[in-house]
Protein backbone atom coordinates (compact mmCIF):
# COMPACT_ATOMS: atom_id res chain seq x y z
CA UNK A 1 0.00 0.00 0.00
CA UNK A 2 2.78 2.47 1.03
CA UNK A 3 4.05 1.64 -2.21
CA UNK A 4 0.87 2.40 -4.53
CA UNK A 5 1.09 5.78 -2.06
CA UNK A 6 4.32 6.91 -3.22
CA UNK A 7 3.47 5.80 -6.72
CA UNK A 8 0.32 8.32 -6.97
CA UNK A 9 2.42 11.24 -5.03
CA UNK A 10 -0.75 13.08 -4.67
CA UNK A 11 -2.70 13.75 -7.59
CA UNK A 12 -4.81 10.89 -6.89
CA UNK A 13 -7.67 10.28 -4.03
CA UNK A 14 -9.01 7.09 -4.27
CA UNK A 15 -8.75 4.38 -6.39
CA UNK A 16 -11.29 1.68 -6.76
CA UNK A 17 -11.10 -1.93 -7.98
CA UNK A 18 -14.03 -4.33 -8.55
CA UNK A 19 -16.03 -1.91 -6.46
CA UNK A 20 -13.61 -1.64 -3.24
CA UNK A 21 -11.58 1.52 -2.59
CA UNK A 22 -7.82 0.09 -2.85
CA UNK A 23 -6.01 3.26 -2.35
CA UNK A 24 -7.03 6.18 -0.53
CA UNK A 25 -5.21 9.54 -0.12
CA UNK A 26 -4.16 10.34 3.16
CA UNK A 27 -6.26 13.23 4.63
CA UNK A 28 -4.30 16.62 4.41
CA UNK A 29 -5.37 18.53 7.54
CA UNK A 30 -6.02 22.05 7.30
CA UNK A 31 -6.22 23.51 10.77
CA UNK A 32 -2.57 22.60 11.78
CA UNK A 33 -3.67 20.19 14.17
CA UNK A 34 -1.10 17.22 13.09
CA UNK A 35 1.65 16.71 15.32
CA UNK A 36 0.93 19.60 18.01
CA UNK A 37 1.51 18.79 21.50
CA UNK A 38 -0.67 21.34 23.10
CA UNK A 39 -4.04 21.00 22.49
CA UNK A 40 -5.49 23.75 24.86
CA UNK A 41 -3.73 26.46 26.94
CA UNK A 42 -4.56 29.38 28.97
CA UNK A 43 -1.72 31.34 30.82
CA UNK A 44 -1.91 34.11 33.66
CA UNK A 45 -5.34 33.41 35.73
CA UNK A 46 -5.60 34.77 38.79
CA UNK A 47 -6.25 32.38 41.88
CA UNK A 48 -9.33 34.42 42.54
CA UNK A 49 -10.64 33.02 39.41
CA UNK A 50 -10.07 29.54 40.09
CA UNK A 51 -13.85 28.22 40.70
CA UNK A 52 -14.57 29.79 37.41
CA UNK A 53 -11.94 27.56 35.70
CA UNK A 54 -12.12 24.64 37.54
CA UNK A 55 -15.43 23.57 35.74
CA UNK A 56 -14.42 24.17 32.39
CA UNK A 57 -10.86 22.12 33.22
CA UNK A 58 -12.98 18.99 35.06
CA UNK A 59 -14.94 19.18 31.86
CA UNK A 60 -12.25 18.89 29.26
CA UNK A 61 -11.89 14.93 28.41
CA UNK A 62 -8.28 14.13 29.55
CA UNK A 63 -7.42 17.60 31.69
CA UNK A 64 -4.44 16.30 32.35
CA UNK A 65 -0.90 18.45 31.18
CA UNK A 66 1.29 20.81 32.84
CA UNK A 67 0.74 23.64 34.98
CA UNK A 68 2.77 26.23 36.23
CA UNK A 69 2.33 28.71 39.59
CA UNK A 70 3.65 32.15 39.46
CA UNK A 71 3.93 34.80 42.51
CA UNK A 72 2.41 38.03 40.53
CA UNK A 73 4.39 36.97 37.64
CA UNK A 74 7.33 35.10 39.12
CA UNK A 75 7.22 31.51 38.03
CA UNK A 76 7.60 29.90 40.92
CA UNK A 77 6.83 26.06 40.52
CA UNK A 78 6.57 23.91 37.26
CA UNK A 79 4.01 20.85 37.92
CA UNK A 80 2.60 17.65 36.13
CA UNK A 81 -0.48 16.16 36.26
CA UNK A 82 -1.26 12.85 34.55
CA UNK A 83 -4.63 12.81 35.91
CA UNK A 84 -6.35 15.54 36.35
CA UNK A 85 -4.65 19.71 36.66
CA UNK A 86 -7.71 20.80 38.20
CA UNK A 87 -7.71 18.52 41.16
CA UNK A 88 -3.60 19.40 41.49
CA UNK A 89 -3.91 23.17 41.52
CA UNK A 90 -6.70 22.97 43.54
CA UNK A 91 -4.31 20.79 45.94
CA UNK A 92 -1.79 23.19 45.59
CA UNK A 93 -4.38 25.88 46.79
CA UNK A 94 -5.93 24.47 49.78
CA UNK A 95 -2.56 23.23 51.55
CA UNK A 96 -1.19 26.79 50.85
CA UNK A 97 2.52 25.42 50.82
CA UNK A 98 3.26 27.56 47.90
CA UNK A 99 2.08 31.10 47.80
CA UNK A 100 0.85 31.69 43.94
CA UNK A 101 -1.00 34.62 43.19
CA UNK A 102 -1.45 32.89 38.72
CA UNK A 103 -1.61 29.92 37.26
CA UNK A 104 -1.32 28.62 33.61
CA UNK A 105 -2.80 25.36 32.57
CA UNK A 106 -1.36 23.66 29.14
CA UNK A 107 -3.56 20.67 27.99
CA UNK A 108 -1.31 17.75 26.18
CA UNK A 109 -2.68 15.83 23.17
CA UNK A 110 -2.75 11.96 23.50
CA UNK A 111 -5.58 9.75 22.82
CA UNK A 112 -3.62 6.60 24.82
CA UNK A 113 -3.63 7.68 29.15
CA UNK A 114 0.41 6.09 28.70
CA UNK A 115 1.85 7.94 25.93
CA UNK A 116 0.10 10.80 27.02
CA UNK A 117 1.78 10.37 30.43
CA UNK A 118 4.88 10.23 29.23
CA UNK A 119 5.00 13.02 26.82
CA UNK A 120 3.84 14.93 30.04
CA UNK A 121 7.16 14.06 31.73
CA UNK A 122 8.93 14.55 29.24
CA UNK A 123 7.48 18.46 28.74
CA UNK A 124 8.11 19.04 32.42
CA UNK A 125 11.69 17.57 32.28
CA UNK A 126 12.22 19.78 29.56
CA UNK A 127 11.27 22.45 30.68
CA UNK A 128 13.13 22.01 33.99
CA UNK A 129 16.47 21.58 32.08
CA UNK A 130 15.83 24.69 30.21
CA UNK A 131 14.70 26.86 32.97
CA UNK A 132 17.64 28.47 34.95
CA UNK A 133 17.65 29.24 37.73
CA UNK A 134 14.68 26.26 38.56
CA UNK A 135 11.58 27.97 39.60
CA UNK A 136 11.78 28.54 43.64
CA UNK A 137 9.28 24.74 44.54
CA UNK A 138 10.36 22.82 42.76
CA UNK A 139 12.17 20.20 44.30
CA UNK A 140 12.94 17.22 42.25
CA UNK A 141 13.94 17.31 38.71
CA UNK A 142 12.22 15.17 35.95
CA UNK A 143 14.33 12.97 34.18
CA UNK A 144 13.05 12.29 31.00
CA UNK A 145 11.45 9.00 29.78
CA UNK A 146 13.43 6.26 28.07
CA UNK A 147 15.54 9.17 26.28
CA UNK A 148 19.74 8.57 26.56
CA UNK A 149 21.71 11.43 26.54
CA UNK A 150 23.99 12.41 23.27
CA UNK A 151 27.59 11.16 23.21
CA UNK A 152 30.34 12.95 21.92
CA UNK A 153 32.07 9.98 19.06
CA UNK A 154 35.12 9.34 19.88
Amino acid sequence: MQRRANHFSGDVESITAGGKVIYRAPMKREDGRLGRVIRRYCTGIPIREFDKWQDLLRKRARGCGLYALYSKKKLIYVGLATNSIRARIHAHSRKGTIPFTHFSVFLVTGRRTEAQARRIRDLEALLLTVLQPIPKWNKVKTSFVGARRLAIPA
